[in-house]
């Protein structure tokens, strides 16, 4: 639970994370403050005195207080005078071993006003995001990083542990590292050394570096998970669409073979292009996954436009026509298969078709610059991972104001709070009738409108929209 202001956040734990669960959602105080007397573990008993003691109530009116969220099987809503709040399913676990937890107190959550209508994060984001640099150890054509920007000045160490301390100070429990290429920042193990002691749970780390046997040894004690990418196993292929050595192919399957026998929790994700997307190269990477033993996740997906990608991407895009012939193979593979296997593909039917605004967008929420920051290598900030350097989403610099003023300052509400008479006027959100609710849930992917309609026209509505137009850049 997270104090904001006038109102609390509730949102899943490491533990839950694990699981597959994400929830962010906005509670009362009242619920905050039934939580907090049960945030350390203890028998159901003692949890029931302590909450008929606090609210000064019968044993019995306690239990029917928290018995609705113990181990509940639904998601649930709530009314406490007049607001509603929304509740994961699992709010309440019974465990057979205590995981890590956050200790929490009533007062904590005491408030002379409420408001859980604000959609923003209100006081610093629930979330932070640090790319550590923007370097790689390949320079794949379909790459969506922006590498072109030279970091004359990336933040040290000494910085950084700043930056995490200003985060723990906040009250800010998520705070996750990208890469470029995350092992080649030369100080990786200290920095998850400590962002371990200090209880930031890291979910995934990304890589497409073959590794040795002493980095796997020294990653594997924080138990988190790796995802590596393998887009194909003939070294020719590699070469001209990664731009790696002869020598990678081996390097890399060396490299999974060994964290698969180190016990270390990893999934491999595959990006197909139009060399790539075929039935062919897909059965000889489904071979090879077959003999690891302990992979837990195949996710396959087709290249889709970036903002930086070097080469025009028509001449890499995977045909349309393959969609169905990649349906059809992973139909026919998931049959007989025991491992999780997942495609994705970005087709046009995702695009022009809500006619309710962004609350009804298909795909995961958007928190950019609602309760997410971004931290680029040079310490600018900017709203999405996607933007990079883009001036227009700047929204501060972590050498010169703190996570609260950048959060709180007037670039961030600024854009947060972007105006409908501030739109210019081609764009068809300018007259929207429904532009102050669309625009107050707020999930609209900047990064696609400029894929799709250029930097000048970002106030163009998502691509998702029935009012969007016909895109000026193929997505």
């Amino acid at each position: 639970m997270q104090h904001d202001s006038d109102r609390v956040v509730l949102s899943a734990t490491p533990f839950a994370k694990e699981k597959g669960v994400r929830w962010f959602s906005m509670i009362h105080p009242f619920y905050a403050m039934l939580f907090s007397l049960i945030s350390t573990p203890k028998e159901k008993k003692e949890a029931i005195m302590a909450i008929s003691y606090f609210f000064s109530i019968s044993k019995e009116k306690a239990e029917k207080l928290i018995e609705p969220f113990i181990n509940n099987d639904e998601h649930k809503s709530a009314i406490y005078e007049g607001i509603k709040s929304f509740f994961p399913k699992d709010v309440i676990v019974q465990a057979e071993e205590i995981y890590d937890y956050e200790e929490y107190e009533p007062k904590q959550f005491i408030f002379k006003n409420v408001d859980t209508e604000f959609r923003r994060m209100k006081l610093a984001p629930y979330s932070i995001l640090l790319i550590i640099n923007n370097t790689c150890a390949t320079n794949c054509i379909y790459c969506y990083a922006d590498k072109v920007h030279k970091c004359e000045q990336p933040l040290s160490f000494e910085e950084i542990v700043s930056i995490l301390n200003d985060a723990k100070s906040f009250g800010i429990r998520d705070f996750q590292i990208i890469g470029g290429e995350f092992f080649l920042f030369n100080k990786w193990e200290e920095l998850l050394t400590l962002m371990e002691e200090m209880g930031f749970h890291v979910d995934m780390l990304s890589t497409k570096i073959p590794l040795s046997k002493e980095q796997i040894a020294k990653f594997k004690r924080f138990g988190i998970r790796l995802q590596i990418s393998l887009d194909s196993l003939n070294t020719e292929i590699l070469q001209s669409t990664l731009n790696v050595s002869e020598s990678y192919s081996k390097n890399i399957q060396k490299t999974i073979k060994e964290i698969d026998a180190s016990g270390i929790r990893y999934q491999i994700a595959t990006v197909l292009t139009r060399e790539t997307a075929n039935t062919e190269n897909l059965n000889i990477l489904y071979d090879f996954i077959n003999t690891l033993d302990n992979v837990i996740r195949w996710e396959i997906r087709c290249a889709f436009r970036s903002l930086y990608t070097a080469v025009d991407f028509s001449t890499i895009q995977v045909p349309t026509s393959f969609y169905e012939t990649l349906e059809d193979w992973y139909k026919k593979v998931i049959k007989s298969s025991n491992k999780n296997i997942q495609i994705a593909t970005e087709n046009d039917h995702k695009y022009r078709y809500s006619i309710t605004g962004s609350n009804d967008f298909e795909g995961p929420r958007c928190s950019a610059n609602r309760s997410n920051m971004v931290i680029l290598p040079d310490g600018k900030v900017t709203i999405c991972e996607q933007l990079y350097w883009n001036p227009r989403f700047i929204i501060g610099d972590i050498r010169k104001n703190n996570i609260r003023e950048i959060w709180t300052g007037e670039r961030a509400i600024a854009l947060a709070e972007f105006k409908q008479s501030q739109v210019q006027k081609k764009s068809l959100c300018s007259d929207c009738e429904i532009y102050e609710k669309c625009h107050k849930f707020v999930n609209i992917c900047i990064a696609n409108v400029l894929k799709a309609y250029g930097d000048e026209n970002w106030d163009f509505p998502d691509p998702r929209c029935e009012k969007a137009p016909e895109f000026f850049y193929p997505l």
